[in-house]
């Protein structure tokens, strides 16, 4: 019979298994590199890449005008842009080695493992595509600084108040709970 400590061990390997999303690209890679093809074929992140090209962008909608606003309405949907495919998300994994990828004045890597966001060299909204080679991996705190680089710090603080107001204050870490992770 297993001891608690063997137990606690397997279980936390289980979790990280399914969880972490470095050893999740690499599962989905081995799957591809071991499924039987009779044909050279692109690879995951290139075919998912080709099917990002061909879908249109989504446009704003809006319900039905309603008497006594002038025919404006209220509710607009905002424009959506579609999920990045999971062969992209995973081939930047594998080549950024799930750390984030930001270079520090003196040249180092910042060592952050965890919390990392898929960050868009090239801006979405400044036309950049979900592509490996537009993708890069940073942590929360980098993935801001770049954005204040691009947009600005007053741009950035306003963004950040109008998403606090339309979600609510950020949770304490006292508050906090695997469920209510965000990953951004």
């Amino acid at each position: 019979m297993p001891s608690l400590p063997e137990i606690l061990v397997k279980a936390l390997e289980d979790l990280l298994d399914k969880r972490d999303p470095l050893r999740k690209a690499e599962r989905a890679m081995a799957r591809f590199e071991n499924s039987p093809s009779p044909s050279p074929s692109p690879s995951p992140a290139k075919t998912a890449m080709a099917e990002v090209e061909t879908e249109t962008d989504a446009e704003v909608v809006s319900e039905p005008a309603s008497p006594g606003n002038g025919g404006q309405s209220p509710y607009k949907k905002p424009a959506t842009r579609p999920a990045i495919p999971a062969a992209i998300r995973h081939t930047v994994w594998l080549r950024d080695r799930g750390q984030c990828t930001w270079r520090h004045s003196g040249g180092s890597r910042c060592p952050e493992r965890s919390m990392l966001e898929l960050d868009h060299i090239k801006m979405w909204c400044r036309g950049g595509k979900h592509s490996e080679e537009n993708l890069t991996l940073r942590c929360r705190r980098h993935n801001q600084a770049a954005a204040e680089q691009e947009l600005g710090t007053g741009f950035m603080a306003q963004a950040r108040k109008h998403a606090s107001e339309v979600v609510g204050p950020k949770e304490s870490m006292s508050d906090w709970s695997p469920t209510k992770q965000r990953y951004g």
